[in-house]
């Protein structure tokens, strides 16, 4: 089983922590430590292709066998959610993701996108719509949609929709024909929960999870999206070797 370990985004890195010097780019640092990044900038803003394609070009020249995965644009799933104004920035976001080589794209829908029969409509008018064109669709959904896992379950079989989960709050319920799983590691507490650092033994616990799923997926992906994921990551990879 192959556990693929890497931080949503690479703009908080300091090099200097990690004692990276004679760097042209903080993604280029980024590729010293980690082979794959979910780009989380993408969620705020679609960036140029030109810019795309620069990163490519960046994290080429460290490692060619580097993944990008790519969190889509709020446009689809926040503002318009799923509707038909959502086209236009799937359309450009699939752009983005052709030109980082990225085969993975997540949707992560807000907690105020109830599992309402209206929104379950406007997810399979959407899903059946989008040409994937070799993408492979992650989900990751929040809030009331917990409440009838089968309404989860329902899409991700339908549409062949990888569930993501925070694998400390829910379980994965569809690994799609992949056989992936894609874990988004948020922390806990208030008043963020992203200022958060993991102890050892919930990195320990982290493991055991993954290795509870050897013989139902092929691969996982484990993503740190907390204050200190940079350090956590690389903590969690040690106790891979």
């Amino acid at each position: 089983m192959n556990i693929i370990v890497g931080c949503c985004g690479w703009s908080y890195l300091r090099p200097k922590d990690f004692n990276i010097e004679d760097y042209s780019h903080t993604l280029v640092a980024y590729a010293r430590l980690f082979n794959m990044v979910e780009v989380n900038s993408t969620f705020y803003r679609i960036p140029r292709l030109a810019t795309a394609q620069n990163w490519r070009s960046l994290v080429d020249k460290e490692y060619k066998g580097f993944e990008f995965t790519v969190k889509c644009s709020q446009l689809i799933t926040h503002k318009a959610r799923f509707s038909e104004v959502s086209f236009s920035a799937y359309e450009q976001t699939k752009e983005v993701c052709k030109a980082l080589k990225a085969k993975l794209l997540l949707f992560q829908s807000p907690a105020g996108f109830k599992a309402s029969d209206e929104n379950i409509n406007r997810m399979r008018r959407f899903f059946k719509k989008v040409k994937r064109e070799g993408l492979t669709f992650v989900w990751e959904p929040r809030g009331s949609w917990y409440d009838e896992p089968k309404n989860i379950l329902d899409l991700c079989k339908e549409f062949n929709i990888i569930h993501c989960v925070d694998p400390f709050r829910n379980e994965s319920l569809f690994f799609g024909k992949e056989r992936l799983a894609y874990f988004r590691l948020h922390g806990f507490g208030s008043p963020s929960m992203y200022n958060y650092q993991f102890s050892k033994k919930e990195l320990g616990e982290l493991l055991k999870k993954c290795k509870d799923l050897e013989n139902k997926v092929s691969a996982i992906y484990v993503l740190f999206n907390n204050a200190t994921c940079y350090e956590d990551a690389i903590k969690f990879k040690e106790m891979l070797e």
